[in-house]
Order: C-alpha cells, then structure tokens, then sequence
C-alpha cells in the first residue's frame, strides 16, 4: 500500500487498493457519500457488539493550485521548507497514465488559514487537480524498522486490513467493522461526516487506530500503544477496558507479548469526533519516528515504525473484535469488593 501516493482529498489510490483487498478477502464493504470505506466482518459465533476500528488514508502533502504554486494539506513545521524539498507531484485521477512529475519546493511564499503557500519548480506542468508528495522512497527495511514516505495513516490502514484477513483466515469468532476514512489531516472531516451520519452501529465500540509521535512511555519498539487520550482529550475507559482485555488474553498465550499504555499528547486523533457524537471510543496508536516527516533537524524525512510493533497491534485487534461481549472489569471489581468488604469495620461509624 506504501507505494499509493495520497493526501487529503487526494485518497483515491489508497482507496482502489483496500477496495481491491476487502474484495479479495470476501468481505462486503460499502462507500459512503464521502467516500469513506466500512468493510464488515462476521465470524462463528460472533459477540453481539461491534467492534469498529477506524485509520485514516491520507497524509501529509500539497495540492497542485497552478503549475508555479501549490498549498500544503495537513501539519507539517514551515522550518522543513527553509531549504529546497523535492517532491514528485501525481494527477488526481487513477484512471490518468501520466507518471508523476518531479520537482522541487523552492520556497514558501505565505501562510494562513488554509496553509502554507509553496512555490514550485516543475520538470513539465501537471494536469489540472494534481497533487504532491515528497520525494521519499514508498518504503524501505532497515533491521526491524520500516522507513516509509507516509506511514501516518496508511499504516493503521494496512493493520485493520492484516487484521481482517486474519479474521478471515482463521475463522476468528469475530463482529468487525474496518472503516476507512479521509482528510483527517485538515481537520477529521471524512471521520466526522461518518460519525454525525451513524453509519457505525451507535453501541459499537470505536478503536481510532494511528500512528503517533513516540513519546517518554511510548517508545518505538516497545509494542502498540493503548491510548489513553490525546492533545485533546481522554477517552472512554469502557471502551480501552476491552483492549486491556484483549492484551490479557494476548499474553496468556505469549507472556513476552509487549503493549503500552499511555496518553499520547503528540497530536489529535479520530476519537474525539466519534466521541462527540456519543460513541464509546478508545484508541491505540504505533509509536512513530520522524512524525510527518519532520526529522530531528527540521527536515523532511521518512517516517518509520518498529515491524513488531504492527504484528502485535494486528494480533490485539483480532482478539479485541472478540471480546467486545465480555465484561471487562470482573478482575478489578471482584479486588476492591473482596478488600473492602474484609477492610470496611474497620472505619467504624461516625455517631453524631
């Protein structure tokens, strides 16, 4: 999938291939007005909750305004473009065989509500509607890191798609939906129109799945991380307490298993918008280095995960679509009642 350019409103390639793959595994799927994908998936003995786990398909970029200017779409410093940036521009359509065109960022030319403002040096003009990414290789293995062009959110996208095959294949007693949504970099808006609209089924559990800043607690390599909140806000504890469950199970069977748990205030994330239209919603988020593609010296540069980090958030979210009918707080309940119930004669009674 990391070989899809995208960006805000510019989603159509990543889109065609997790079209392509839910039809490969079976699996219905439909798009709503927006465009966003809900994929479902139904195994044997299915608990009566759904499961929603939602990733984004766009990332960081710039939309082509004429063939000398463009503007940058999503959050990326204006210090990455003090010094010249290459970049590979791509039509919008899919169905257009033109490869993409190289050229460069020369510089910024202003800034506003609607983003930096670029001025472009193109090889050849582009077609109308084009956009831009930088021009960084789709994906590239070093040991247990997967350095990519855009990992934010393509990613998440790839792991529920990991996650439903697994389903698939092993027959996981599973209720799931994958949603797919678009320009969540420009302010959640595929998200929010799916969320205000309740195409998700209004008790289903929503996991906003990223990839996130690596954080003190959050560290690269560490394992998935169960995120508590974000820059924002924090989130329904209900709904993390079936992740803390699915992690439990997940260790039962391999004690070395690594998550994290922590609240991640690198940046904001999808769950507040189902949040406000009253789901119960949690997150989970892979520890990500160069987040947006902004290096250490406020340059561009790949972004990267830990491989691990991905295979475990797979196998957490399979067992998570299974677990969403359990109540997932007996071990802690049945602790404090037993204590308090051996403990509370001892606080007497107050006479008045």
């Amino acid at each position: 999938m990391s070989k899809h350019p995208t960006t805000s409103f510019y989603e159509a390639r990543v889109a065609a291939y997790i079209m392509g793959e839910l039809g490969c595994l079976g699996l219905p799927y439909q798009q709503d007005d927006y465009g966003n994908i809900i994929a479902s998936c139904q195994g044997p003995n299915a608990p009566e909750r759904t499961l929603a786990v939602v990733a984004h398909m766009d990332h960081p970029g710039f939309e082509v305004i004429d063939p000398t200017h463009g503007r940058l779409l999503g959050n990326v410093k204006k210090e990455c473009f003090d010094r010249p940036v290459p970049i590979q521009v791509f039509p919008s359509l899919i169905t257009h065989h033109a490869s993409s065109i190289p050229g460069c960022i020369v510089s910024v030319e202003g800034s506003g509500d609607e983003g930096l403002l670029f001025n472009l040096e193109l090889e050849t003009d582009p077609p109308e509607g084009s956009f831009g990414m930088w021009d960084l290789p789709p994906i590239e293995l070093r040991g247990d890191l997967a350095y990519m062009r855009a990992i934010d959110d393509v990613v998440g996208c790839a792991a529920i798609l990991f996650a439903l095959e697994e389903m698939v294949e092993s027959k996981s007693p599973c209720r799931c939906l994958g949603v797919f949504t678009r320009a969540e970099e420009v302010g959640f808006i595929g998200g929010a129109a799916l969320a205000e609209e309740k195409i998700i089924p209004s008790d289903a559990i929503v996991v906003s799945l990223e990839t996130s800043k690596a954080l003190p607690g959050a560290e690269i390599g560490g394992g998935p991380v169960i995120r508590v909140g974000d820059f924002e806000r924090t989130f329904d504890d209900s709904a993390e307490a079936i992740l803390r469950a699915a992690y439990q199970s997940l260790k039962e069977s391999d004690p070395e298993v690594k998550v994290q748990r922590q609240l991640m205030s690198g940046g904001r994330c999808e769950a507040g918008v189902f949040m406000l239209e009253g789901y119960a919603t949690t997150a989970m988020a892979l520890p990500l280095g160069n987040y947006h593609n902004m290096g250490e010296d406020m340059t561009i540069q790949p972004e990267y995960i830990h491989i691990d980090d991905l295979s475990t958030c797979v196998e957490l979210l399979v067992r998570a679509s299974e677990l969403t009918d359990t109540d997932p707080t007996p071990g802690f309940r049945e602790r404090y009642q037993s204590r308090a119930e051996k403990l509370r004669g001892r606080l007497g009674r107050i006479s008045s």
